[in-house]
């Protein structure tokens, strides 16, 4: 409504992003040019409660006058030689000259796909520098050390190549932005939601400047924003109710970020009621989702929350149930290679933990070997990589399973995992009596799925590498557990996989 107003009586120039004076605020400079005197534009803005002011005189007014008084004064031998910039220059009053010909903003956008462009494209160029320096180093090994030209030539090849991995980071760096705007954003609808339902609430932000991948932020948000809608409608209680249980009225939240290692972790946490480990399982039970005889610690109890369809609210409202739709949110989390975890007690609050990688571009990888391909998995998604023997290997009812750090954790083939035939790891090894396995050792590695553990096997470890992931497009998006491929030497493509989700997608017991 004020902007019309406005743009009935003059033209809005344009609309910049201003400074708030809080996190729940947001703020805006119209720059706006009109024939009104200034008493009417402040009586025409405040009824919405902005504030008008008065810019400084024009400098380009200044700038004409400066030009009329000089008219066609015949100009210096020295300004004969000045470029049309510098004879403006010239003629300008100094302060103002030196403000106006300098760039507006230091900063221009960017389309992200061109930059994954450039990104595929140093990646290729590093990739053949590479090779490159591989045969530099074979060349001298065969040629010796005597020649200049020979050490000259390996220097060059291996300082190209740092060269390059160093520009493939520099690119992928471009691509990240803090989540600022994100938790500016759930501070307001915090706030907004609070108002609406009667409650008063405070909302704290930490770890603002943390910087994830742009696509990543884009996704997390409507997670962020699940949670907290979920917190503020039937996690903090009405000011009443919390006066009764010796609370302060003011419910509070906290949104933080941080990182540890190549992944962000974002959590959400709140003062009220909590969830009822016990509720959960009981209203579990009464859906179906486990029987009476399911024996669950609380951890367990708790993730059955991200059942779909699971609520805990007696009735569900505008916003939701305690638990309503956190499928689909475990659900994002695992498409972008992360996990969700939660902690919670009855009256104690609730905290979520959102743990997802910092890019999906570039990533320390780990490269394996199933049925004669090659796959890249994330070295983030890996805990531990061990070489089992087969007589370790306890198999019961169709089962595998191995002791890990003084527990039993199941054992599963990636080549099952990925759907694909062949001969199976173990194919050289036999059961014998006890359930054991006899054979060569085999190469595994420990992940995690959910919150536990489980051991998957592949015929063969590679090598760790820095990787940039291209996309397999729209159509590639459908697979799960894939999340893009890499080009490796030799003309060899690689998927790279995403081992939650794709422990998710093949419903893996545990």
């Amino acid at each position: 409504a004020l902007i019309a107003r406005l743009e009935e009586r003059g033209e809005l120039i344009t609309t910049l992003p201003d400074t708030a004076p809080e996190p729940t605020a947001v703020a805006f400079k119209l720059i706006y040019a009109t024939q009104l005197r200034e008493v009417d534009v402040k009586r025409l803005v405040e009824p919405s409660g902005a504030r008008a002011t008065r810019m400084a005189r024009s400098p380009w007014r200044r700038a004409s006058e400066a030009l009329k008084v000089v008219g066609r004064k015949k100009p210096s031998p020295e300004s004969k030689q000045a470029g049309p910039a510098e004879v403006v220059t010239a003629l300008l009053p100094h302060a103002f000259a030196q403000e106006s010909l300098q760039p507006l903003s230091p900063s221009v956008r960017v389309d992200l796909a061109r930059i994954d462009e450039l990104s595929g494209l140093a990646h290729e160029l590093a990739i053949e520098v590479q090779r490159i320096a591989s045969m530099a180093d074979r060349f001298l090994h065969v040629a010796g050390f005597g020649a200049k030209e020979q050490f000259d030539l390996r220097f060059s090849a291996r300082r190209v190549e740092r060269e390059f991995l160093e520009l493939e980071e520099r690119l992928v760096e471009l691509r990240m932005v803090s989540l600022a705007q994100t938790f500016t954003r759930a501070a307001r609808l915090a706030g907004r939601l609070a108002r609406e339902l009667g409650k008063s609430v405070s909302v704290e932000l930490a770890g603002r400047e943390t910087h994830l991948d742009k696509m990543i932020v884009d996704r997390v948000a409507d997670p962020i924003y699940h949670i907290l809608r979920n917190a503020i409608d039937h996690g903090i209680e009405t000011p009443d109710l919390r006066r009764l249980s010796g609370k302060r009225a003011r419910g509070h939240v906290k949104i933080e970020a941080g990182l540890e290692g190549t992944r962000a972790v974002i959590a959400i946490s709140d003062d009220g009621r909590g969830i009822d480990a016990a509720e959960v399982r009981r209203r579990s039970i009464e859906i179906g989702a486990i029987t009476e005889v399911e024996q669950l610690t609380e951890e367990e109890s708790l993730r059955l929350i991200f059942r779909p369809g699971f609520s805990t609210a007696g009735q569900v409202s505008a916003v939701s149930g305690r638990g309503v739709g956190l499928d689909a949110v475990e659900r994002a989390i695992h498409d972008l290679g992360g996990e969700i975890r939660i902690s919670s007690g009855r009256d104690k609050g609730a905290r979520f933990e959102i743990a997802v990688p910092t890019t999906l571009v570039m990533i320390s990888s780990f490269i394996v070997r199933v049925s004669d391909w090659r796959y890249a998995i994330n070295v983030g998604q890996i805990i531990e990589l061990l070489y089992v023997d087969p007589t370790d290997v306890i198999g019961r009812d169709g089962r595998r399973s191995i002791s890990w750090q003084g527990g039993t954790i199941p054992l599963i083939e990636l080549r099952f995992l990925l759907g694909l035939g062949g001969a199976r790891v173990f194919h050289q090894a036999e059961m014998v009596a006890g359930g054991a396995y006899l054979g060569p050792r085999v190469p595994v590695f420990i992940t995690r799925s959910g919150e536990k553990h489980v051991a998957i096997a592949v015929e063969q470890f590679e090598e760790q590498r820095e990787i940039i992931v291209k996309s397999l497009g729209p159509h590639g998006r459908k697979i799960k557990g894939v999340i893009g491929a890499v080009d490796l030497e030799g003309g060899d493509v690689a998927l790279v996989l995403d081992l939650p989700s794709l422990l998710v997608h093949r419903s893996i017991r545990m």
